[in-house]
């Protein structure tokens, strides 16, 4: 009879795992680029990242800092999209040129000192016009001088990751010391995506700005707007030590990548080589989102409660769509690890163990198992009677 009391308290020890073939990667995650066609770039830097999870695909010399002309407004861009996004800002606010904004010179829409427009204007004009002016009015607009909004960009591009990068000013106009990466340009883009309203000012190929006599329709200066399938933007820039740069973006059958490419000696080469690179990253990568099939949980014994066991929820594991090579068959497992009992008093959604997905032994998801019912602590009256039944049946 002892053996069989002892039995009745023997902890339940779950352990299993199952393979698909599916895979994923994290941010800054470099894929395997061997067996995938070739691909080659004139220019000093380039990167080609997933706008999802930010593996890198592609890369050349993507850490080497370097000036990134008007790149640089798509942060300018991304800090008015996260004001807008948060409440403290709309489109429909009016901003007023300041003699400093006015005085910018290089690409610009002739802002006159004390002129006022609606910021959703502003915000065209620097997408599509990279307007030198309309960058340094929304800084102005948002943080109330220029080097305050800087100060703004470089704390945002520190959260992001973006160590190779030094923001002088909103507009990317040349000054020593202002610089930045490929890699560091595509995490920017990336975020800058991340805002449901981000394309709608990037992918607009023309866009009329003022009323009346001044009225003019601005061209978007990303040519790929117009000749590449599925371009959602993002932003050209030059000067002469920085050249001819871009960062541009593209939609295809649910996949979007981003491409950075800086030091292009003509419009023409920058322009090749980011379709081309687009494509090569088209051409040999592709999303799967993985399907696990339906998982069983056993009852977690329960110590001293008024049920001997307690049932679990089943886990969501809701899994973000993947980049894979195509051709590619990597495996994710999953592991479960429960607690081999647990003591009541126990509570609805307690935490009793958790359930690990891995791609080739990377962990890529984890998610609490939790239970699905409470169980009361019984007394010690309940005790003594459910032992003395068990007794009594043995």
């Amino acid at each position: 009879m002892l053996k069989k009391i002892l039995s009745l308290i023997l902890a339940l020890n779950i352990t299993f795992a199952f393979g698909v073939t599916v895979f994923a990667e994290g941010d800054g995650d470099t894929a395997d680029t061997s067996s995938l066609s070739e691909y080659s770039t004139n220019a000093r830097s380039a990167v080609l990242i997933d706008a999802v999870s930010g593996k890198v695909l592609y890369e050349k010399n993507s850490h080497e800092q370097l000036p990134p002309a008007s790149v640089t407004k798509i942060m300018t861009m991304a800090l008015v999209l996260e004001q807008v996004s948060q409440g403290k800002i709309s489109y429909e606010d009016m901003v007023t040129a300041s003699e400093n904004a006015s005085s910018m010179g290089g690409s610009q829409i002739y802002l006159e000192v004390g002129e006022q427009m609606s910021l959703y204007d502003i915000m065209m004009s620097i997408a599509v016009a990279s307007a030198n002016d309309s960058a340094v009015a929304a800084a102005e607009f948002i943080a109330g001088d220029e080097l305050s909004f800087v100060d703004l960009m470089n704390t945002r591009a520190k959260e992001l990751g973006m160590v190779d990068t030094n923001f002088l000013n909103p507009s990317g106009l040349p000054e020593d010391n202002h610089y930045t990466s490929a890699y560091d340009i595509a995490l920017m883009s990336k975020y800058f995506l991340s805002f449901k309203d981000a394309t709608q000012f990037t992918s607009t190929n023309l866009y009329p700005i003022r009323e009346g006599e001044r009225q003019y329709v601005m061209r978007n200066s990303n040519e790929l707007v117009r000749s590449y399938d599925g371009c959602i933007g993002i932003k050209t820039g030059y000067t002469e030590a920085a050249k001819y740069c871009l960062s541009a973006a593209a939609t295809k059958n649910g996949m979007t990548i981003i491409g950075v490419i800086l030091g292009s000696d003509t419009i023409k080469e920058r322009n090749s080589d980011m379709e081309s690179l687009l494509d090569w990253g088209f051409d040999n990568f592709c999303t799967y989102t993985p399907e696990i099939e339906d998982i069983t949980l056993d009852d977690v014994k329960v110590i001293r409660g008024m049920s001997d066991t307690v049932k679990l929820k089943k886990p969501k594991i809701e899994l973000e769509p993947m980049m894979i090579k195509k051709g590619e068959k990597p495996t994710v497992d999953y592991s479960i690890n429960l607690s081999e009992e647990v003591t009541a008093p126990v509570d609805k959604n307690q935490v009793v163990g958790e359930i690990v997905v891995t791609v080739d032994g990377e962990e890529v998801y984890k998610e609490d198992i939790l239970t699905a019912q409470s169980v009361a602590k019984r007394s010690w009256f309940k005790s003594f009677v459910m032992l003395l039944k068990k007794m009594i049946t043995m």
